[in-house]
């Protein structure tokens, strides 16, 4: 990852933090001592280990499996990006119903959703 990745990494989970307090959602726990402690050792295990981890895997992946597809979003802007991981994140979140937006990010493909029956 190059530095302006990280810095907007960073951002994003600072903003996010800082959105859930000012909205109000952060002042209405009822955390005790060990539970800050165990907040902050998930943090910085999530931060340090496991994201560096499955970036370096999904770049290891990606070599092997979609050659052709290395540095597709290099040339786009950060907010580009941001937008991107939005929509893709809320295609992911939706259980894959929203996921014709993605269209937009080049990530496009045709499916059928079948009604449970």
């Amino acid at each position: 990852m190059t530095s302006t990745q990280y810095i907007l990494l960073v951002a994003l989970f600072l903003g996010f933090g800082l959105l859930e307090y000012i909205l109000g959602r952060a002042q209405k726990f009822n955390a005790n001592a060990g539970d800050n402690a165990q907040d902050m050792i998930g943090f910085v295990l999530l931060a340090a280990i496991t994201q560096p981890l499955i970036f370096k895997a999904v770049a290891l992946l990606g070599d092997k499996f979609v050659p052709q597809y290395k540095g597709m979003f290099a040339d786009m802007p950060w907010w580009g990006m941001v937008l991107c991981f939005l929509v893709l994140t809320t295609c992911c979140n939706t259980g894959g119903t929203g996921c014709h937006t993605s269209r937009y990010c080049g990530l496009y493909t045709e499916r059928t959703i079948q009604p449970n029956t």
